[in-house]
């Protein structure tokens, strides 16, 4: 029985997800990772803390579809990625009065997250910073990761600021997966906008060693070549490492999430 993307692509990163939780801390340090937790809503959902960066961000899955193109067929999800300052975090300039006001309220506890109760408040189009697409191929030899970021303009110069957590997150989501797979990805840069406002980069993991990813990347994409991109040399080779880390290494005596056990 095929199931339908979004249930497709929730069961593939949650997957994901739980083997990395239960993954020692020096593991998940390596990934860049230092808590996660599944959100209970109607459509995947995840809260990440990053090592080295102060907060917490939200992801959260706001569309998913099939496409097919030379005989693949890959279950796709789009998700919006929010991030939360800590109160007292210069990074707070970066978001609205609204934002900070909601920041600064008992809207949020003391994970640096919303209460459940009052989620809906944020999800009404606040703290938004990017957007994270997953595509499975449903041979499973071929993942797509993309990230989108908001272009830098003089005019808004919280996007520069903004795209660097983002692209944290990103690398991070990469490392688990690494782990997660056994294998580290292979890096693309992705030029120009997409529709004249977004940053693009992407990231491929094939098992076949063949160009089919960046085939379907281009056609995705609707562009006629990729360029080679490299992300921070260290991130890479964490990448590397992580995929060299075999199963029977994960013997954390507690899970990764924010239950605390």
């Amino acid at each position: 029985m095929i199931m339908n993307p979004i249930d497709a692509v929730r069961e593939k990163i949650e997957a994901c997800f739980i083997f990395n939780s239960y993954a020692p801390d020096n593991i998940r340090q390596l990934a860049g990772v230092r808590m996660l937790s599944q959100i209970w809503l109607d459509v995947p959902a995840w809260y990440f803390w990053l090592h080295d960066v102060p907060g917490a961000f939200m992801m959260e899955a706001f569309h998913a579809n099939t496409w097919e193109h030379d005989g693949a067929t890959f279950d796709s999800a789009r998700f919006v990625v929010r991030y939360f300052p800590s109160t007292d975090s210069e990074l707070l300039t970066n978001f609205s009065d609204e934002e900070n006001h909601l920041r600064h309220s008992s809207l949020f506890d003391e994970t640096g997250t919303p209460v459940y109760e009052q989620l809906h408040l944020v999800r009404e189009g606040h703290f938004e910073c990017a957007i994270i697409e997953y595509h499975f191929s449903r041979s499973e030899d071929t993942v797509l990761m993309l990230l989108g970021t908001k272009q830098p303009s003089r005019h808004e110069p919280r996007c520069t600021t903004l795209e660097a957590l983002c692209t944290a997150l990103y690398e991070s989501l990469a490392g688990m997966y690494s782990l997660f797979r056994q294998e580290p990805p292979e890096s693309t840069y992705l030029p120009g906008k997409e529709n004249g406002e977004m940053s693009l980069r992407a990231l491929c993991f094939s098992k076949s060693n063949s160009p089919i990813g960046e085939k379907m990347l281009r056609h995705y994409l609707g562009i006629e070549s990729l360029a080679p991109f490299q992300h921070h040399s260290e991130k890479e080779r964490n990448w590397q490492r992580l995929a060299l880390i075999k199963p029977e290494s994960m013997n954390s005596p507690g899970c990764g999430c924010c239950c605390g056990n």
